[in-house]
């Protein structure tokens, strides 16, 4: 019975997020969205096969405008890394509605980067009132360690993937997205710039198909 309710939710969420791609998406204005990864950098553990854990936290949503649903597209380095799976943080369910996350991954295609996509929402029919305002995590993401190569764990724009979502099911893009980084040793990469600002005066208007180039869905209950 508990599966096939999680079923449901990840279906309806999936649902959601397949509609969402013909749909407007709208930069915020007021420059305090944030989507991060805590922490920031990850220091290897003491062998390869080893795990660690990176959590997401989405901060500055506001009452006026709160939130009800949320996306992020991660880039990673495939032969560094890779993420047996996900479990859902406490931020959503912070009104005391249920809410359900699903995950698709993509590490086999050798012409674009090993990619984790993950999303999260209040269930349906849970009314807007419980949406959730100010900051907080949404999930976290066990890594298992691959090998002795570092790997920055990119937050991207790519194919605007990344998103958060009010209760009139309008898409925003984060003001900011702080990206996180996996290394064996402080000196052994140069740590690029951690931090991406939206710019207010560049629009796109519809998600593609997410379909087009990803070659696994992976379902987790």
């Amino acid at each position: 019975m508990y599966k096939l309710v999680a079923i449901l939710l990840t279906l309806f969420f999936i649902e959601r997020f397949i509609e969402g791609k013909n749909s407007p998406v709208s930069y915020t204005t007021s420059k305090s969205t944030v989507i991060s990864f805590k922490p920031e950098t990850t220091y290897a553990p003491p062998a390869v096969n080893d795990s660690f854990i990176d959590s997401i936290f989405i901060g500055g949503i506001s009452t006026s405008n709160p939130l009800y649903g949320w996306q992020v597209d991660v880039h990673y380095d495939s032969d560094a890394v890779h993420s047996p799976y996900c479990m859902e943080g406490p931020f959503m369910k912070s009104n005391g509605a249920t809410s359900t996350i699903f995950v698709f991954s993509n590490n086999i295609d050798p012409y674009f980067p090993a990619e984790l996509i993950i999303g999260g929402s209040l269930g349906p029919g849970v009314p807007k009132e419980y949406a959730v305002s100010g900051s907080g995590y949404v999930c976290k993401i066990i890594w298992k360690v691959k090998s002795g190569k570092n790997s920055v764990l990119d937050i991207t724009r790519v194919d605007n993937d990344t998103w958060w979502m009010d209760t009139c099911l309008t898409k925003f893009l984060f003001d900011t997205e702080v990206d996180g980084y996996f290394k064996w040793s402080p000196s052994m990469i140069e740590e690029p710039k951690n931090s991406k600002t939206q710019n207010p005066k560049l629009e796109m208007d519809v998600y593609p198909n997410p379909f087009s180039r990803r070659t696994t869905i992976d379902i987790r209950l």
